[in-house]
């Protein structure tokens, strides 16, 4: 894609060479790349669309082997040595903003043209047509918070926001496979330190339905998508889907959000990501499955029931 308008709206002295930002394989507990070994990266935004509190929370991110990551890697450290900036934050990068301020060279249009590289970087490795073994897997879940409150009122124990997208999107790469997975969020998430505990609880745990998930899911990492590619494409990935719906719920004119609108379309197109929308009713319909499913077993699976987990958009 080439670079061109946009629809509105660590410190480091150079781009590339040996400061490249390291792949997240790099950093696994295991010795060498498995292509069995899946891994998550999540990023979480909070959109308040210029109020004072968020209106939307997207968890964004995806999921693949080892092995492609590390090719997703390859190309992404190239763009940043070509455009020389040390990594990507998409917020600042298009807001001229934090470490791009005063970068000798970085405007507005390079900023969305360096977008543009990179998305096209992650649809190559997200490719629906590629075979499983060499695939990265987006994932998608969004949930307006007036929806939230809305259902809420009618089932006052649902789950956290939160805690929700993260059933929404780890439950869809358990639903895949039994295949071992590295679970790896960016720093400072809120609902890490909850999904930790409840993962080291789970593989303690006497009953097989939380054994069983908690066995598969062989680390859980907190790092720094400063230093880590596969962080900053999930970043880009849930900015695109936030800003997309973002700019909707503010009512903003379909010819104004058109350049968004256009990469989203054109990601959907070429990666097919499991993508899961949490309107009220749909939130409903999530606290009614979890409701039958303590009654069955007396109590609730960690990333929801198996019809949830499979319950996303997923195109494969």
């Amino acid at each position: 894609m080439a670079g061109g308008s946009w629809d509105g709206q660590a410190q480091d002295d150079g781009g590339g060479g040996a400061d490249d930002p390291p792949s997240i394989t790099r950093i696994s507990p295991f010795n060498f790349l498995d292509p069995e070994r899946q891994y998550l990266v999540l990023k979480a935004y909070f959109d308040g669309s210029g109020t004072d509190s968020p209106a939307l929370l997207t968890l964004g991110g995806f999921s693949g082997p080892e092995t492609a990551g590390e090719a997703l890697g390859v190309e992404w450290r190239e763009v940043l040595r070509d455009t020389r900036i040390p990594f990507w934050h998409t917020t600042d990068a298009l807001q001229l903003s934090g470490v791009y301020k005063h970068r000798p060279g970085w405007d507005a249009m390079l900023a969305v043209s360096t977008f543009d590289r990179l998305l096209a970087v992650l649809m190559t490795h997200a490719d629906h047509r590629l075979p499983r073994d060499k695939r990265l897997v987006g994932h998608v879940a969004e949930m307006p918070l007036a929806e939230y409150h809305h259902a809420r009122v009618e089932t006052p124990s649902l789950r956290q926001p939160e805690a929700i997208c993260v059933n929404g999107c780890v439950g869809q790469v358990l639903a895949t496979g039994d295949a071992p997975i590295l679970l790896y969020f960016d720093q400072n998430e809120k609902f890490l330190r909850h999904i930790h505990r409840v993962w080291k609880k789970g593989r303690s745990d006497r009953r097989a339905s939380q054994r069983e998930w908690a066995l598969r899911v062989e680390n859980i990492a907190e790092l720094s998508s400063q230093k880590y590619v596969e962080l900053q494409a999930a970043d880009l990935l849930a900015w695109l889907f936030t800003r997309s719906r973002a700019l909707r719920i503010s009512g903003v004119a379909r010819s104004a959000r058109i350049g968004i609108d256009h990469r989203v379309a054109l990601l959907r197109s070429h990666t097919r990501p499991t993508h899961v929308f949490y309107d009220a009713e749909r939130l409903q319909k999530y606290y009614s499955e979890e409701q039958e499913q303590r009654r069955k077993l007396g109590h609730l699976s960690a990333f929801g029931t198996k019809r949830q987990q499979r319950s996303g958009h997923y195109n494969g």
